[in-house]
């Protein structure tokens, strides 16, 4: 399980499946409201490599945990 990709809030099926997707896996503040948020959320989320680490440690225990 790697780390889970931006998503873009839409009005087609598949950007809601995306949306439910990172949703449900807890991951609410991976989702952009617009294109230019979602330029700069993927931006700030790239940056940061120690979070990316951590949540790729914890991710599969975390979605887990949820079903």
């Amino acid at each position: 399980m790697g780390v889970p990709v931006v998503g873009l809030r839409g009005e087609r099926f598949l950007s809601r499946q995306g949306e439910s997707i990172l949703m449900n896996a807890g991951l609410g503040d991976w989702i952009a409201t617009d294109r230019d948020e979602y330029a700069a959320l993927a931006a700030r989320m790239s940056a940061d490599v120690a979070a990316l680490a951590a949540l790729r440690a914890g991710l599969r225990a975390s979605c887990g945990a949820r079903l």
